[in-house]
């Protein structure tokens, strides 16, 4: 026995199956969300945040600019620091790695 559906039909009964099947949809592009690691409700977890270990400020290939992760900070910076993968301003660098109470 043939049954005929309409293609459209078709292609969403084969959509709904996989979302049950394999979960959600994955992540497009945009803003990156905050760590559920973090305290201070920023993308990097704390713990890589405030380890005081090799976080090294390094310039931006091609003179691109990043928004500063700091508060307060400027609103674009050349550099970044290399470990957390964020963009900081000179000044915001210490201040972004120090835990404050």
């Amino acid at each position: 026995m043939v049954v005929h559906i309409a293609q459209l039909t078709f292609r969403r009964t084969i959509a709904q199956t996989y979302l049950q099947r394999y979960g959600t949809i994955g992540k497009g592009a945009g803003r990156p969300s905050t760590s559920k690691f973090s305290i201070s409700f920023n993308r990097v977890s704390d713990d890589i945040r405030y380890d005081e270990k090799n976080h090294l400020l390094v310039y931006i290939s091609d003179n691109k600019k990043r928004r500063c992760a700091g508060e307060g900070g400027s609103t674009s910076a050349r550099t970044m620091c290399k470990k957390c993968d964020v963009g900081l301003c000179l000044d915001c660098n210490y201040i972004f790695h120090t835990k404050t109470k």
